[in-house]
């Protein structure tokens, strides 16, 4: 079993998984991202407020919204609000869709109003546990009643250890612990996408 590794001094890391990152090659890991877009974005109903935590810098899922390859999603939500903390987001931008770069979630999320739908996909594993407990608390903050937080990470895998790019991975009992630590419940947990 390999033990975590200690990571430079850091409170977040901004890699991410781009689009063209691979040139003409679809890399795995964007498959599965685009996956998770795909499948969270069949929950969204028309005139929801959708809040995509960590967009990226391609904010697909606007596109997948906005149905650039499929009619299916055009125009659904009424409005979508992209928060990152890198900048020069190349996303095409609707009438319905607001980014805002450079945008540290953890601590201007008061900023935003509250949604319906809130995303976090593949975010909360690039900073370490106390600014989870953040992101967890400002996602909270931002849900309508009964509205839904999408959450993906990977799990932490003592055999493998974790992705260099990774300031903390979780284990599953863990995050479910930070999870409902902030007030949240989970309601359904699935395994990969891919």
């Amino acid at each position: 079993m390999k033990p975590r590794r200690k990571v430079e001094a850091r409170r977040f890391d901004k890699t991410q998984c781009r689009e063209r990152q691979y040139q003409d090659i679809v890399h795995r890991d964007y498959l599965a991202h685009c996956i998770r877009w795909s499948w969270a974005a069949r929950f969204i109903k028309p005139g929801q407020r959708v809040l995509d935590v960590g967009c990226g810098q391609d904010a697909p899922l606007v596109k997948v919204l906005a149905g650039q390859s499929s009619t299916f999603y055009r125009d659904k939500a009424s409005e979508y609000v992209g928060v990152d903390m890198n900048k020069n987001i190349r996303a095409a931008r609707p009438r319905w869709c607001t980014i805002h770069e450079e945008f540290d979630f953890t601590s201007r999320y008061g900023e935003l109003g509250l949604f319906d739908i809130v995303t976090n996909f593949e975010v909360i594993e690039h900073c370490g546990p106390e600014d989870g407990l953040l992101l967890l608390h400002a996602m909270r903050d931002c849900l309508k009643p009964g509205g839904r937080i999408f959450l993906s990470t990977p799990v932490f895998d003592p055999v493998v250890g974790a992705a260099a790019n990774h300031i903390h991975e979780y284990g599953i009992d863990e995050l479910r612990v930070a999870i409902e630590s902030q007030g949240l419940r989970v309601v359904e947990r699935r395994g990969t996408f891919a």
